[in-house]
């Protein structure tokens, strides 16, 4: 009978490497030790996975990427939605030298995701008003993330959280006004892009330079944003702007100091996933199959030849809706392929809690991906 000779810590550090594992990490996206519970329901599925999968954590240091530590800028108001009062909207206003920029948004009261009614940004003159504040970073400070890695400990990895340049400059406009200024003001996108950058990267760099006197060799940075700007959201000479250009420099920095990189990307990969590789990100998430994604998990890992770790290649929409036999099928074929190549953690396309009416039929199916993966990555081992 097959028993695991590395801890899960050990298993996802060599995968972040290349290095031979033991057998291929299972992964419950979203599941986190000590946390608390959406809906009881979701109580079956912790209990369950808590101490059998390998784990992914968090921690990191405060950062807002706008306005810094200038907290102060920011007005907002809540109250209920006129047209459904099961929503509350946000109206945020950011107080800049320049003028004020408004951000609407609607929280659920039932804890759905929320939705977005106007971005701060509507012109370009609106990123004029951005760039009249004096922006002061906050003092870094790693005891979190460093508590963090004492709790977990040889359980899984803990990522230090970076903002991304990209996802900030996506939550001021949204897709569409990106589209228009990208086009109309593409020097101006380039320079605010650079501009949060740059911060990301003295950011990091603030808690590399923290971390010097601790263990650097599975440090980890997480980030997630680059999706927004793949093909068909982007063009590729706009992805190769805004993400490469930027984010190389980022890793750069990171594996200078001995870590890591984890992306996390949804959509379309057969565009990028070799550039991903190329900018030197370690490990990306979730590859979708299709027809959510459009590569099969073998032509992903073809166009990567190794050069970094695939994580996935469980839709959630399978858990979802499919029969219990289906889901071990595609939980199967998902490991055997992953194993064939290596670098390769299986994981769901979405975090498990993400539902607030969660089904019977899904909790067994979340459980039955669970059960099943370990046996399977058990059965095809490296």
């Amino acid at each position: 009978m097959f028993e695991d000779k590395l801890s899960p810590h050990e298993r996802l550090l060599r995968t972040f490497k290349g290095e031979p594992v033991d057998r291929a990490p299972v992964k419950l996206w979203g599941l986190d030790l000590g946390m608390g519970m959406l809906r009881p329901a979701y109580q079956r599925i912790y209990d369950f996975a808590h101490d059998k999968t390998d784990l992914f954590s968090g921690g990191g240091s405060p950062m807002d990427i706008f306005v810094g530590t200038r907290h102060d800028l920011y007005e907002t108001r809540v109250e209920p939605w006129e047209k459904d009062p099961i929503w509350n909207k946000h109206t945020t206003i950011l107080h800049t030298p320049n003028g004020d920029l408004t951000n609407v948004s609607l929280a659920s009261t039932k804890g759905d995701p929320g939705y977005v009614l106007e971005n701060y940004v509507k012109c370009p003159e609106d990123f004029k008003k951005l760039f009249s504040i004096q922006y002061t970073p906050y003092d870094m400070n790693v005891d979190g993330y460093l508590a963090r890695r004492g709790f977990v400990g040889e359980r899984g990895i803990v990522c230090f959280g970076l903002d991304h340049a990209g996802y900030a400059l996506h939550r001021l406009c949204g897709s569409e006004m990106i589209a228009y200024l990208y086009s109309d003001e593409r020097l101006l996108v380039l320079e605010l892009t650079e501009i949060f950058a740059e911060r990301i990267y003295s950011h990091c760099k603030a808690a590399i330079e923290k971390l010097r006197e601790h263990r650097l060799d599975d440090f980890v940075v997480s980030y997630v944003g680059p999706e927004v700007f793949t093909p068909p959201l982007m063009n590729m000479r706009g992805f190769e702007d805004i993400i490469c250009e930027n984010d190389k420099k980022l890793h750069d920095l990171v594996h200078g100091a001995g870590g890591y990189v984890w992306l996390h990307c949804h959509g379309d990969m057969k565009k990028v996933i070799s550039r991903f590789a190329d900018i030197g990100v370690d490990m990306i998430n979730p590859v979708e199959p299709p027809p959510h994604g459009d590569m099969t998990f073998e032509e992903a890992f073809l166009a990567v030849g190794g050069r970094m770790a695939l994580e996935g290649n469980i839709e959630i929409q399978d858990l979802l809706c499919s029969d219990t036999e289906t889901v071990k099928e595609l939980v199967e074929e998902a490991v055997k392929t992953g194993t064939k190549y290596g670098r390769f953690v299986l994981c769901p396309s979405a975090g498990y809690m993400e539902y607030t009416e969660p089904s019977e039929s899904f909790i067994d199916n979340v459980i039955t991906y669970v059960e099943h993966g370990l046996e399977m990555a058990r059965k095809y081992h490296y």
